[in-house]
């Protein structure tokens, strides 16, 4: 899987605990697209803080063949929730999606 992480605004020390972290967290879509050559599948990461709000954005987006584009967006106040968030819901998505390609295949 290709993974481009991006950052706005996010401070230094907190970027390489967050990608120690999303190498922990990525495992779980990989597993789920094992049947993909690994190359052929992308994942977008975007962190955003509002210092305002004093909260964190994560922002995923997942490229599969045969599959448009996963979306996953998720905010919280502390940036490791954030992508526990939106790493569940592009899980969701991605489940659904290969339930409905298996059905079809029947």
């Amino acid at each position: 899987m290709l993974v481009t992480v991006t950052f706005q605004d996010v401070a230094e020390n907190a970027k390489d605990g967050f990608r120690a972290y999303l190498d922990q967290k990525q495992t779980r879509l990989e597993k789920l697209l094992s049947h993909y050559p690994p190359d052929s599948v992308s994942l977008q990461v975007h962190a955003v803080y509002f210092r305002h709000h004093n909260a964190f954005e994560v922002t995923l987006q997942l490229g599969v063949p045969s599959w448009d584009e996963g979306y996953a967006q998720a905010t919280s106040h502390a940036l490791h929730k954030a992508l526990d968030l939106s790493v569940d819901k592009l899980e969701g998505q991605v489940t659904r999606f290969l339930d409905r390609k298996n059905s079809v295949a029947r």
